[in-house]
């Protein structure tokens, strides 16, 4: 088969499509720096469906600051869908674990607008939960804590320390890889069913940490964003996982 990954060169992306190539699947890698390249909001060359089975979108625009977000990432998902659909090419859209359109964390809340317009037009919502694979190399959320960790040698133990993570792991990922050919119209969980701690999903021991109420850490990153200043780490994930129930 061939599979065309929008978003393919992240780190998700290059994990599936390493996996999938394993298989005997053609991926097609396409990002913001390919040739042919997908940029959210740009004009699509078209060409990149050529001769495509299955559509990976694993693209997104993640600036909450962005006035735009919102619209700019749920009418890429809707363009895409739609040639996708004149193609007749099956798509799955990767989405997240705490994805709801109720949500109080944006990035949520735009995944669960997205979620609900593919599944409405027949097609797959696949929903990951916290991803950090060893021997690939460390991206997004983790990637960035792992880094930090690995340049200070201790991370802040946010509070509540909740078990709200729900990791997804290789064999999760090797699962899904292993039958999706076989998903119709429907929500797949590639994820845990029972949640881990943050510090249990980044398979550390013996951290040295110091304890830090969330809402310190969302002030700090939220006045960073407002000054223009685009911190690695967001304001909107603190909401995500600790502002959710607060």
């Amino acid at each position: 088969m061939r599979i065309l990954l929008l978003g393919g060169t992240g780190y998700i992306g290059n994990i599936l499509a390493s996996l999938l190539e394993a298989k005997g699947h053609e991926c097609i890698r396409v990002g913001t720096k390919t040739n042919p390249k997908f940029v959210l909001d740009k004009k699509i060359d078209v060409s990149i469906f050529d001769n495509i089975d299955y559509v990976f979108y694993l693209s997104w625009m993640f600036d909450t600051t962005n006035k735009r977000y919102k619209e700019i990432n749920v009418s890429s998902v809707q363009e895409i869908l739609n040639h996708s659909m004149d193609r007749g090419i099956k798509l799955f859209f990767f989405s997240t674990f705490l994805a709801t359109e109720t949500s109080s964390s944006i990035y949520n809340q735009t995944k669960g607008v997205c979620e609900k317009i593919v599944i409405k037009n027949g097609q797959n919502v696949i929903k990951l939960g916290s991803v950090n694979i060893e021997g690939f190399p460390k991206g997004g959320f983790y990637g960035n804590i792992l880094n930090f960790y690995e340049k200070f040698g201790f991370l802040p133990k946010i509070l509540p320390n909740k078990a709200f993570f729900y990791k997804t792991d290789l064999s999760r990922l090797n699962q899904f890889v292993s039958i999706f050919t076989n998903i119709h119209n429907s929500t797949y969980i590639c994820a845990d069913e029972e949640p881990k701690k943050l510090f249990e999903v980044l398979d550390l021991k013996n951290v040295k940490y110091f304890p830090v109420p969330w809402v310190l850490i969302y002030l700090t990153l939220k006045t960073l964003e407002v000054m223009n200043l685009k911190p690695k780490f967001r304001s909107d994930s603190l909401i995500s996982i600790w502002g959710e129930k607060a």
